[in-house]
């Protein structure tokens, strides 16, 4: 069975591409730094992948007793089914420790994660099935009472109250990729422009300066001289030769007086302070 993360991560390759409707949902939005920010490219950058699985693993190791109001006692019930359910098996496909992992995850990044009752031999919550928050809408009924409608894999939808399923919010019921989205673009960007710098070559960005008028057909000729033959980690330190008074010119901002590294420590600490963590816990031990 896949793990926790990759279960949520799956649709991620189908998000970013423009024909997806998430792309354009609350969640698509692009930020200032120019990256698409959803739950799902939010897990590929380390420090936020790192600070949802500390909170969410840390969860799932707790116990859930469960216990019956008497007058004013309350008597714990391990034979209860809803303890099996919590504390055992919620269902067929995860164990009670990857369910509650997968909803404390969900509830971290989007708000809310929700678990549709099942009916069976056991009553109307025979089973609790997580149900895929890509699938889900919400909605507010004119007499205030929200409900949910869900997709299956077919695309047919079926509406549920909020009797039908177990809910688990997040943080006043809002999503930290939502909120957060400036800083996870800005530090996704970051990720990008170093392994773009690796492919091109570790330099600060160049140009070349020639006396006299090159065509444009000359032009390309040599961009793609230079980007093939002296390109990516693997083609540094090879010699490059200029002819007809050819030399490199600086341009742009060198990533040292950008004061790159110190803005990619300040995006891990960020991170943590959105996912209200210490870094330590997550692997940060600069300070």
């Amino acid at each position: 069975m896949p793990g926790l993360l990759e279960r949520i991560v799956e649709p991620r390759l189908r998000a970013s591409n423009a024909s997806d409707e998430r792309m354009w949902s609350e969640y698509g939005s692009n930020s200032a730094a120019g990256v698409n920010v959803t739950p799902e490219t939010a897990l590929t950058y380390a420090a936020f992948y790192a600070g949802v699985g500390v909170i969410s693993e840390d969860v799932s190791t707790l116990p859930f007793p469960v216990f019956e109001h008497r007058g004013d006692s309350r008597i714990a019930r391990p034979d209860h089914n809803v303890n099996r359910l919590l504390n055992e098996q919620p269902n067929a496909e995860q164990t009670a420790q990857e369910w509650r992992e997968w909803m404390t995850a969900v509830a971290v990044m989007r708000g809310e994660a929700l678990s549709e009752f099942v009916p069976g031999l056991r009553g109307f919550a025979d089973q609790l099935k997580p149900l895929d928050p890509n699938r889900l809408t919400k909605e507010k009924l004119p007499s205030g009472a929200s409900r949910y409608s869900y997709r299956n894999e077919q695309g047919v939808a079926k509406y549920l109250s909020t009797e039908d399923v177990f809910r688990l919010p997040g943080r006043m019921g809002l999503s930290v990729v939502t909120l957060a989205r400036e800083t996870l673009g800005s530090a996704i960007a970051g990720d990008r422009f170093t392994s773009a710098m690796w492919r091109n070559g570790i330099k600060p960005r160049m140009g070349l300066e020639h006396p006299g008028t090159l065509s444009k057909d000359a032009q390309e000729r040599l961009g793609a001289s230079i980007d093939q033959e002296h390109a990516g980690a693997i083609n540094a330190g090879r010699t490059l030769v200029f002819e007809e008074g050819l030399k490199w010119v600086k341009i742009g901002v060198d990533p040292k007086d950008a004061q790159f590294l110190e803005s990619r420590y300040f995006s891990v600490e960020d991170v943590c302070r959105w996912l209200r963590l210490s870094p330590h816990k997550i692997q940060h031990l600069l300070r």
